[in-house]
């Protein structure tokens, strides 16, 4: 599955109530800027969209179409005033919205991250 750029922007444009190449260049730059800041805080491994060839669609999960939702409107509400007028996205929805993301890459990775201490106790006892 992957998550619909296509259809994002057709419910962002319909929210703000705009359109056109202004729009268009805001919005694809926050799409860059969600992705940069998934590849930061998450194990996700996006590329950024090419805003000569826009896709369609990112490659990645539908579980993670939130983050994106979230985080365009939010990035978008920095760009441009007129994006602030209808911006529903706080900072800390943004953040809530990483940090979710950020727990569903790693479970989908099945890292060894806990707060399992007891394994260690054994080779401090050593000494």
């Amino acid at each position: 599955m992957s998550v619909s750029l296509t259809k994002i922007k057709g419910l962002i444009e319909k929210h703000t109530r705009a359109s056109g190449p202004d729009f268009d260049y805001v919005f694809y730059a926050s799409v860059n800027d969600v992705i940069s800041d998934l590849l930061m805080w998450t194990t996700l491994d996006l590329t950024a969209i090419d805003e000569d060839d826009i896709p369609s669609t990112i490659d990645v999960d539908e579980k993670y179409r939130q983050v994106f939702v979230v985080g365009i409107k939010h990035k978008m509400a920095k760009y441009a005033q007129w994006a602030k007028l209808a911006d529903t996205a706080s900072e800390e929805d943004y953040r809530d919205a990483i940090a979710s993301a950020q727990a569903e890459s790693i479970e989908d990775d099945d890292l060894a991250i806990n707060m399992n201490y007891d394994d260690d106790d054994d080779d401090l006892d050593e000494d």
